[in-house]
């Protein structure tokens, strides 16, 4: 709970505090200036600073990791996705009495937390696909609220799929042979087959009122929202396993090398970023940042 509490906080700083942004030679410029006496704001207004676990810089700013691996290792051989089950006997078992899925998402979180850690065990540890040389994963929560994680994975040259009969090794489009392999077969046409639906079956849960419950919902494009805090507000749906899944501080992504983010700039064209009124103050601490750099590189 106390967690909750400090996340709330976060946010109400965070709106009633609103940060700016400004190149270094533009604040001294603009403090050099009557503009700043006459009520006039510098820098470029930010709400939700990317340091926001979830808000859209964070996003981009990972976005732009994952793009670095990239450049340095190569474009990704695997997407694999790792699915969280209802029906897992680890899950069912540790429900008490009456108890449904929805009512311990605490079970649900860890369990798909030791069965993601062993799945890329297998993968990195192992070498199931072979040596991998790079990997980066994200979790996400869909609406009913369990986990999948979406997986990326780079080989080396001596691991890399090349041919169709490589392809094959790893990917299959056709059902298993029940008699050679029963219990392969009862899996795939258990859990990886969608349907019948349509008028073979107008109970599935993919139909509505005799169609398919897949709409496109259009929206008029001329009225736009720059309301920060508002959007992501009402863009946030934040379910009970994710909650649970924030509490025990697991990682929400996880990739296999650490990058670092270098400020390249030109000179006098740094970013700062300051709340209003604090304009000074941010100018004197990056001349004591830039002094203590200089002295440990002496």
């Amino acid at each position: 709970m106390q967690k909750l509490k400090d996340h709330v906080s976060i946010i109400c700083v965070i709106i009633k505090k609103p940060l700016r942004i400004e190149n270094y030679k533009g604040l001294l410029d603009s403090l050099n200036s009557p503009a700043l006496n006459q009520g006039v704001r510098t820098g470029k207004l930010i709400i939700i600073p990317s340091t926001f676990q979830g808000s859209p810089r964070y996003m981009h700013q990972n976005y732009q990791d994952a793009m670095a691996m990239v450049r340095k290792f190569g474009r990704p051989d695997l997407f694999v996705t790792f699915t969280c089950k209802p029906t897992w006997v680890d899950i069912l078992n540790g429900l008490e009495g009456p108890q449904r899925l929805e009512d311990r998402p605490d079970i649900v979180v860890r369990v798909f937390k030791m069965k993601l850690t062993e799945h890329l065990d297998d993968i990195i540890k192992r070498n199931l696909f072979g040596r991998v040389t790079s990997y980066i994963h994200v979790i996400e929560f869909q609406e009913r609220g369990l986990p999948h994680a979406h997986i990326l994975l780079t080989l080396d040259t001596y691991s890399k799929i090349r041919t169709k009969d490589d392809i094959d090794k790893y990917v299959s489009a056709e059902l298993p042979d029940p008699i050679a392999d029963p219990t392969l077969f009862q899996i795939i046409t258990r859990r990886m087959i969608h349907g019948p639906c349509g008028t073979l079956n107008p109970n599935s849960p993919c139909m509505r009122e005799g169609h398919g419950a897949a709409s496109i919902r259009f929206e008029n494009e001329n009225t736009l929202d720059y309301d920060e805090i508002l959007s992501f507000r009402d863009g946030r749906y934040v379910s009970a396993p994710e909650t649970m899944w924030r509490l025990n501080e697991f990682n929400l992504s996880e990739k296999s090398h650490t990058v670092v983010r270098l400020a390249v700039h030109l000179p006098d064209q740094q970013a700062i970023v300051y709340q209003d009124g604090q304009e000074e103050e941010a100018v004197q601490k990056l001349l004591q940042d830039k002094q203590r750099l200089l002295h440990s590189l002496s």
